[in-house]
């Protein structure tokens, strides 16, 4: 995945490749992730035109949310985005 992936991506800037979207957008945001990707990120989250959006941050996390807050992204999951998605 790395090498194929990655040198594809390398060619997009969501900022100004990707700047509205029409589906709702959350971002899992670690607070400890490198400060050059993460800056990024808050950038595009900011600009983007989205019908919904929402920037989680977690504070103990840094790159692998996901995998760092397990039970945290469980909980959104279940009790936020399925629920606003798919209604119930």
């Amino acid at each position: 995945m790395f090498s194929i992936m990655y040198p594809q991506l390398q060619a997009v800037d969501f900022r100004s490749d990707v700047t509205a979207l029409d589906v709702p957008v959350y971002v899992l945001d670690g607070a400890h992730e490198l400060a050059g990707r993460r800056d990024l990120a808050l950038g595009w989250i900011e600009q983007l035109d989205a019908p919904h959006k929402k920037l989680i941050t977690y504070p103990d996390a840094g790159h692998a949310v996901v995998f760092e807050e397990v039970d945290a992204v469980h909980g959104l999951m279940n009790d936020e985005i399925v629920p606003a998605i798919y209604g119930g």
